[in-house]
């Protein structure tokens, strides 16, 4: 998340374990359209179109440039440092389930805080 939203943004953001709705994503950068439902799938097909026309080369050499740029600013490393924190934390059983936490488990992990967030907000709470 910090390489796509900003390093204060996504500590804010995780830090709470909260979701990002549509909007806010967008508003910060983090997706790049927002398409109704009933236009996803047509949405979806015509950019993939799109991006086909292209030419798959072009495209390819394409990618790996942006990716070897993200490599020479550390986002490989920061992927693995982060894949290995979240190893850590799995086996300290600072992460559980949501069936661990219902068992008396010391937390719920931030992905299932969130979602029992999101839930209640939806219900109206």
């Amino acid at each position: 998340m910090p390489w796509d939203i900003g390093f204060r943004k996504a500590k804010e953001i995780l830090f709470q374990s909260r979701f990002v709705d549509a909007k806010e994503a967008l508003e910060l950068g983090f997706v790049n359209r927002v398409v109704p439902m009933d236009k996803l799938e047509s949405e979806t097909l015509a950019l993939a179109k799109n991006i086909a026309e292209a030419g798959p080369f072009l495209t390819r050499m394409t990618k790996l440039s942006i990716n070897q740029a993200q490599d020479a600013m550390g986002f490989r490393l920061a992927v693995q440092a982060a894949l290995a924190n979240f190893v850590l934390m799995a086996h300290s059983g600072d992460i559980l389930t949501a069936e661990e936490a219902a068992a008396g488990k010391r937390s719920l992990s931030p992905v299932d805080k969130a979602m029992a967030k999101f839930k209640e907000e939806k219900s109206g709470k």
